[in-house]
């Protein structure tokens, strides 16, 4: 719409898709796919409405005013974007490629990712992923490349340096667009190989009767599976084996996804002496190798328990001997007379007042 305040004589209209111009007014006729908009050219509005934007109204609008005893048009320039959502999903291109021998990334690999977006009006807005966390980091500036078309591509790389963590997860390249009403993204899954991860300390476990059957359950983070093998009483056997008392039986290990791995020592009815024993699980794969020591209890587990630390516990002992000393030194300043008890005389209802005031004044002192 272009607007003045005078009347006009006439009102002309260039648009992309239509050739030459539109000469319209209230009076002129309506089609299906525009018509004059605007009260009327004698107040001076010159306008147009277009009953469905489509791609080839995308560009620079002109409207071209007439005025009675003028010569000279005035014009008023606009751009409109028609916004087009991109047509396919981004390319995701992932180098160097995985060992393909291990159908996996060793830990440390840095890796390389381009994402492209192709022929969006305007250009789409990318994010990246791993897993359900989003990356940050990593990320070069968007490059934007436009065609002669009036349409955009984009591009943005990635550089990672992989670690376990980003395991059995998605690599995952997001595209988002105002003319869509969802989002475009293309995955490539990242597999790392990584050696079982260590557990510190020994895990305990709860819960135990004695004369049932009992279960000690590790559960393993690594890839690929690991092999597993159980240590009771310095003698070993590897999954789905028995010790040579039949009492015990090492389960194969279980894949919980992910790279986690579960590995479970049935024991078949539990006794006095097994709640003793210390049992140590040792996985492997061809990375590496870690070791699990766990204990056992026919204790139900502790719901929370107060562990502090060597630092907790010092500043403990020294605040009880701090106060020991305060009401030593407040004790024999009010039996001697001195200090800030010196010529003082008062209630008994207000010695505790006075008490704080002089333990104030000494530790202001002190």
């Amino acid at each position: 719409m272009c607007l003045v305040a005078k009347p006009l004589m006439y009102c002309r209209i260039q648009m992309p898709g239509v050739s030459g111009g539109l000469n319209l007014n209230e009076n002129s006729e309506r089609n299906t796919e525009y018509w004059y908009a605007g009260d009327s050219i004698t107040r001076g509005q010159c306008g147009i409405t277009i009953n469905r934007m489509t791609d080839k109204y995308n560009g620079q609008f002109k409207c071209s005013l007439g005025f009675s005893g003028e010569s000279n048009e005035s014009e008023g320039t606009t751009n409109v974007t028609v916004a087009r959502p991109p047509q396919n999903p981004p390319d995701l291109m992932v180098t160097p490629e995985f060992d393909r021998h291990f159908n996996a990334y060793s830990e440390d690999t840095s890796i390389n990712a381009m994402c492209t977006v192709r022929d969006a009006r305007p250009a789409a807005d990318l994010s990246w992923f791993m897993g359900d966390d989003q990356i940050t980091d990593g990320l070069s500036r968007l490059e934007i490349v436009e065609s002669p078309t009036n349409l955009f591509t984009v591009h943005q790389n990635l550089t990672r340096k992989l670690t376990w963590k980003d395991n059995a997860k998605d690599l995952k390249c997001v595209a988002t667009h105002i003319a869509l009403d969802r989002v475009l993204s293309t995955i490539k899954q990242i597999n790392v190989r990584f050696a079982p991860r260590p557990i510190p300390g020994t895990i305990e476990q709860f819960g135990f009767k004695v004369g049932d059957e009992g279960i000690i359950s590790v559960q393993i983070q690594a890839y690929p599976k690991p092999r597993l093998t159980w240590y009771v009483d310095q003698e070993s056997f590897p999954e789905g084996r028995m010790d040579s008392s039949q009492r015990f039986e090492a389960i194969s290990a279980r894949a919980m996804g992910n790279g986690t791995w579960e590995g479970q020592l049935l024991i078949m009815r539990v006794s006095a002496d097994d709640v003793t024993r210390q049992y140590v699980l040792k996985a492997t794969n061809d990375v590496g190798e870690q070791t699990y020591r766990v204990s056992i209890s026919t204790s139900t587990e502790p719901e929370g328990s107060l562990e502090l630390g060597t630092g907790p516990i010092i500043g403990i002992v020294v605040a009880v001997l701090v106060l020991l000393i305060a009401l030593f030194m407040l004790g024999f300043a009010r039996t001697t007379g001195r200090w800030c008890f010196a010529g003082t005389s008062f209630r008994r209802k207000k010695l505790f007042f006075h008490m704080v005031t002089c333990t104030q004044l000494l530790f202001s002192t002190s």
